[in-house]
């Protein structure tokens, strides 16, 4: 194996401010590091109410959290907590705020950067090594080209949460539904998961509702269920609802936070994108270890080892990403994933289920 560009670091800090998807899909990033440094102690600084996705994860040392969008108060702690304690600093995020943090806290960094603009030269001067945030690779490739830069080596497994707590167990056969997205341009008609989940019901599943416990979350949930539908949205935490998931036949969702954790188990799953691009943000299959997207933004039904991806054809958004004034509402190009292709992707997921 290579040497390392810097020297073994004892204390590592990483910076990962977006939403729950985010800081799972850092885990390879973290595992990498641990692999490569079994002694160093890696600390993260995430966004408050997306630590329960790093529950259980044997690699961390400590996790400090703020509020992404009241930075005085939040940041001064940030800043008192971790300036100058670190020997190396990543960040997965290409902000001023990413990139301060880092600066004080270690004097190695390694972020992910913009485009060069002269007003950024600063930024540029100040950091160790910088990875270009590329539009057209996979998240978890683009934070693995993090490690690159440290010359050790990738790994690629993203590490689900865990817990040592009793989980709900569910006596027959079930499928998981996860419908409800944390941004409504990402909803689907609410008759077409009706449809779906009677579908599932057919096929002798019992089918289970995950979500949070917003009350606009459960109240929309609660017009998807019928009689036979078990709603298990706010009764867990995200750990219960790994274990919840690993153990389903297979898992019908959007693209979400819940999603890419369905994936890091294993369990067969079928993810429905709009408006989002599947190259950057479709889940990553267990055991995929290529830097080559597992997905493109091919329409219709594409399957990649645990993960199946049906694809809307999309012209509301610039390049998967969303415009602010449609974040709102639902995107029309969701509206275009049809019950059907739905079907077709639930019978081929159970029958490589079966023939497995």
């Amino acid at each position: 194996m290579s040497q390392p560009t810097i020297n073994t670091p004892k204390k590592i800090l990483i910076f990962c401010l977006p939403a729950l998807g985010d800081v799972l899909l850092i885990t390879p990033v973290i595992r990498s590091l641990k692999n490569a440094y079994p002694e160093s102690k890696i600390d993260l600084m995430i966004k408050r109410g997306t630590e329960g996705i790093l529950e259980g994860n044997p690699d961390i040392n400590q996790i400090f959290t703020c509020h992404q969008y009241k930075p005085i108060k939040d940041y001064f702690m940030m800043f008192k907590a971790t300036a100058f304690a670190y020997d190396l600093a990543l960040s997965t995020s290409a902000s001023d705020r990413a990139f301060w943090c880092t600066m004080l806290a270690a004097k190695k960094r390694l972020i992910i950067s913009k485009p060069f603009r002269i007003l950024d030269t600063w930024k540029y001067l100040g950091t160790h090594q910088k990875v270009p945030d590329d539009h057209q690779i996979h998240i978890v490739e683009r934070n693995l080209r993090l490690i690159d830069r440290l010359n050790i080596p990738r790994c690629y497994d993203l590490i689900p949460p865990s817990t040592a707590n009793a989980t709900p167990k569910i006596d027959s056969k079930y499928a998981i539904v996860h419908a409800y997205p944390r941004v409504p341009f990402k909803l689907w008609n609410i008759e077409y998961w009706q449809e779906i989940i009677k579908y599932l019901q057919s096929l002798n599943l019992q089918v289970v509702l995950t979500g949070g416990p917003d009350k606009e979350e459960l109240a929309y949930l609660k017009q998807l269920a019928n009689e036979q539908t078990k709603i298990m949205a706010g009764k867990v935490s995200l750990a219960e609802s790994s274990e919840l998931i690993k153990n389903a036949e297979l898992l019908v969702g959007i693209d979400t936070g819940t999603t890419h954790l369905a994936a890091a188990t294993g369990v067969p799953l079928i993810a429905l994108f709009g408006p989002t691009s599947p190259i950057r943000w479709s889940p990553w299959p267990k055991d995929y270890q290529e830097k080559v997207a597992p997905f493109s933004e091919e329409v219709g039904i594409q399957m990649k080892k645990n993960i199946t991806v049906i694809k809307a054809p999309c012209n509301c958004h610039l390049k998967g990403e969303p415009f602010h004034e449609k974040e709102k509402q639902q995107s029309a190009c969701m509206r275009e994933i049809k019950t059907e292709q739905v079907k077709q992707a639930i019978d081929l997921v159970l029958e490589k289920r079966l023939k497995a």
